[in-house]
């Protein structure tokens, strides 16, 4: 049996992507502006469609031509993305209409033009709140009026209730066409009585619910190759066969042609690349060392993580007002392939 197709829109790298794979999907087509993030989506997802443009540029007809090509079916299962939208405050005007929000529009357009039967839409969780909620409550119509059955209430859902080792909240949006079976809200199934009661699904009983403790961050990375990291030489790579978790994804394919030419000047010869460590100072090591897990570290205001608790939101960068943190038994900032 063929498995349900997904469209990616605001693609980046494919984590979305990733987890939609790992749900069950097919990544038909995936939509990003940026050209390194589109390299790394088409190597991770390369029997799909990538299409490296901005959105506004994007018709639905040539995705369903691209589709086509390809052989996937022109009746889309799911399309998902969370697109960037930071007007919210302009009174007495649609805010879709603020030229800061066109992403969102653009959303919208995708969702009118191509029809999937289900629809995902995330953003951050303040947009459900204070002067933003004018905003949600304009998309959520524009939804309705183009034929879909928003889930209600819209719920802001924690990745760690799910099990990511991560404390992560998002805003979720689902939409269901009308002619279809509408899609609910999954229920958590990683989380303690104490969190329950905080999230947003206490109204529900859960008397038959099977309770799992969230992972943690040393369940999550106890088990990686002790690998030593580039620091001051080149990054050469790392041989895939070494890294086992890492079998799904060995084999890479690069074409350093045409609009990627820029963002690569290395071969990929089953190689896996970015373990990256940071070169810090005897002193600043010693600090990290000095720092109980769980803690801040006073100076550079890094969280060292604990092997038994959650990570910290992982935000771009790591600078310290990204949220960086330290790793739980190294003392360094985790490497770019243990972040991934």
């Amino acid at each position: 049996m063929a498995r349900p197709i997904a469209i990616d829109l605001f693609a980046g790298c494919g984590g979305m992507s990733l987890g939609l794979e790992a749900a069950g999907f097919d990544i038909a087509a995936a939509v990003e502006f940026d050209a390194v993030h589109c390299l790394v989506h088409h190597h991770n997802f390369p029997y799909g469609v990538t299409i490296c443009r901005d959105i506004a540029l994007v018709s639905a007809g040539e995705i369903l031509r691209k589709l086509n090509n390809k052989g996937y079916s022109s009746d889309i299962d799911l399309i998902a993305g969370g697109p960037p939208c930071q007007g919210f405050s302009l009174m007495g005007k649609r805010q879709l209409d603020d030229p800061r929000n066109s992403l969102v529009f653009e959303y919208v357009r995708m969702i009118r033009d191509l029809k999937p039967k289900y629809f995902l839409f995330e953003n951050v969780p303040g947009m459900r709140s204070g002067q933003h909620k004018k905003f949600l409550e304009e998309l959520v119509r524009e939804f309705e009026t183009i034929g879909y059955h928003i889930e209600k209430p819209i719920l802001v859902l924690d990745a760690s209730l799910y099990g990511a080792p991560q404390k992560r909240k998002r805003l979720i949006v689902l939409g269901s066409r009308k002619d279809v079976k509408p899609v609910t809200y999954p229920f958590p199934y990683h989380f303690d009585i104490a969190e329950l009661k905080q999230s947003n699904f206490s109204r529900k009983s859960v008397s038959n619910i099977a309770y799992k403790p969230p992972f943690t961050c040393g369940e999550a990375i106890d088990d990686l190759i002790d690998h030593a990291p580039y620091v001051v030489a080149e990054d050469r790579g790392i041989p895939a066969e070494l890294l086992d978790y890492s079998a799904p994804r060995k084999s890479y394919a690069i074409n350093a042609s045409g609009a990627f030419s820029l963002c690569h000047k290395r071969q990929v010869n089953n190689l896996v690349y970015g373990h990256i460590g940071s070169q810090h100072t005897e002193k600043s090591i010693k600090r990290f060392a000095d720092t109980v897990p769980g803690t801040v570290e006073k100076t550079s205001r890094f969280l060292r993580l604990s092997k038994t608790g959650l990570c910290n939101t992982l935000r771009a960068g790591t600078a310290s007002d990204k949220g960086a943190y330290t790793a739980p038994s190294q003392y360094t900032t985790p490497y770019l392939d243990v972040l991934l």
